[in-house]
């Protein structure tokens, strides 16, 4: 096996125990096959290609030392299928957090932006800005997705005239107690506070949580989220019985409304374990 090291990266081997049966269980539309290509593979090596969309269950990542004395990442993943008793409920919600109506620009760049692809989101979201009349209601939400990549690229000043301009729209077209009114504020702070202004961040978020019990109940799940920012400024600030009653109000909500196996809870007690 050549391997080829460069600075501080190291090699990975992906080990993947699939079972045809696990294709073959399954006769819906929701079939992923998996063959071995070996035939035509260009360098008649042996190969797996997996269908786009198959499910893995990591069970494991090592550390191994070759016969050449480099250090080898191993990851050992278990081939699951849609209908996986344990991953069906976190599968099913995650694919409807995720669904678009439509592939269109911003769609586009919803998905570069959770790929951690800021500059191509960006330049999709540009390209939807260009394309719609200055009077769509929708402006709104795409300023908002612009200041959440300018956010994420550390331009908190640009972010924050983004965000003002998306929630000078929602003001005007929509009722005040309205969700995207809440969740922009709850932008404005996260931008306040990545800048180090915890007063003005705490007034935004406290105004987010403020709007949303307003529109909906205490357990909404956008709650959780404005519960847990406002956690991580006490802990900051040292605060930290405040911060441990803003994360646990926060993962008390996520209990109620997330699959046990999504990411989110595992942040959260991670969070409340550090403040303890």
């Amino acid at each position: 096996m050549n391997l080829c090291v460069s600075g501080d990266r190291i090699p990975v081997i992906f080990e993947i125990e699939a079972d045809p049966a696990v294709v073959c269980s399954t006769n819906d539309d929701n079939r992923r096959p998996f063959a071995q290509i070996d035939e035509l593979s260009y360098y008649r090596e042996a190969e797996v290609l997996f269908m786009l969309g198959s499910i893995f269950l990591l069970n494991e990542i090592s550390l191994e030392q070759s016969s050449r004395d480099v250090t080898i990442s191993i990851i050992r993943m278990t081939l699951c299928s849609d209908h996986d008793s344990d991953l069906k409920q976190l599968h099913d919600y995650m694919k409807n957090e995720y669904r678009s109506e439509e592939t269109d620009l911003f769609s586009l760049g919803d998905v570069m932006y959770r790929m951690e692809k800021f500059n191509l989101s960006e330049k999709y979201y540009l390209r939807r800005l260009k394309e719609l009349p200055s009077n769509n209601r929708s402006l709104g939400e795409l300023y908002q997705r612009l200041g959440m990549v300018a956010n994420a690229k550390g331009n908190y000043d640009t972010s924050l005239d983004w965000y003002q301009k998306s929630l000078e729209i929602l003001v005007s077209t929509h009722p005040s107690d309205h969700v995207e009114i809440g969740s922009t504020h709850n932008s404005i702070a996260n931008a306040h506070r990545n800048r180090g202004d915890h007063v003005r961040a705490l007034e935004s978020y406290n105004q987010a949580v403020l709007l949303f019990k307003q529109a909906h109940d205490e357990n909404n799940p956008s709650m959780a989220m404005f519960y847990n920012n406002i956690g991580m400024i006490y802990d900051q600030e040292k605060k930290y019985f405040k911060a441990l009653d803003f994360n646990e109000k926060s993962l008390a909500i996520q209990e109620k409304n997330l699959p046990v196996d999504h990411p989110d809870l595992g942040s959260s007690y991670n969070n409340i374990g550090g403040i303890h």
